[in-house]
């Protein structure tokens, strides 16, 4: 018995694949989008915005006080004036109005 050249040896059932295929994404898109969720709650809290930010001020700071004198003395008053401005900053914004 022959086959005629047009009928395939393997017959692939392309709707199942593809459905198959779709349903797992949309499992994997789901688990991605909630891992995702919890990345930007971890991210975006309260206390690591300020931890971040507190961060990037104190090398902001260090560098422009760097740049201004190479005297560690100075450096230091410097930085010391600083953190009590901001200290103050603090307790003003602390007390009952």
């Amino acid at each position: 018995m022959t086959m005629p050249h047009d009928m395939p040896i393997i017959r692939l059932d392309l709707e199942r694949m593809r459905e198959s295929i779709s349903h797992a994404m949309v499992l994997r898109s789901d688990e991605y989008n909630e891992m995702v969720e919890e990345a930007l709650k971890v991210h975006l809290s309260a206390e690591n915005l300020q931890f971040r930010i507190t961060e990037a001020v104190g090398a902001a700071f260090d560098k422009a006080i760097n740049q201004l004198s190479d005297d560690y003395t100075l450096q230091k008053c410097i930085r010391d004036t600083i953190a009590e401005s901001i200290a103050e900053k603090f307790k003003a914004a602390d007390k009952p109005k």
